[in-house]
């Protein structure tokens, strides 16, 4: 696994490059100046999801989270929701429950 991470991240910049853009409703994430996600703003699943997918690329959680606009608590509690739950932990619904 982790010579799979190495592979995916060699030549990488450092995770400090790491930043994110906004632009025309779109939510760009880069290290650097490479592309590693984008996704429609406000779209809080897939955020959740990204958030996700760059601790497991190696990104400490205090890096991804300054550059999400997020706390290292939040973050890590996003990893343990995948963990256990699988992506549709990432998506919670808000509001009421449906009725039956």
């Amino acid at each position: 696994m982790q010579a799979a991470v190495a592979a995916i991240l060699d030549g990488m910049p450092d995770p400090l490059d790491l930043h994110v853009l906004e632009q025309g409703g779109q939510v760009w994430v880069m290290a650097g100046s490479r592309a590693l996600a984008s996704y429609a703003a406000g779209d809080t699943a897939m955020r959740n999801m990204t958030v996700v997918m760059l601790t497991g690329l190696g990104f400490a959680g205090k890096d991804v989270a300054a550059a999400m606009g997020l706390t290292p608590v939040y973050v890590s509690m996003l990893r343990s929701r995948a963990r256990s739950e699988g992506s549709a932990g990432l998506a919670r619904r808000r509001g009421r429950p449906g009725g039956l």
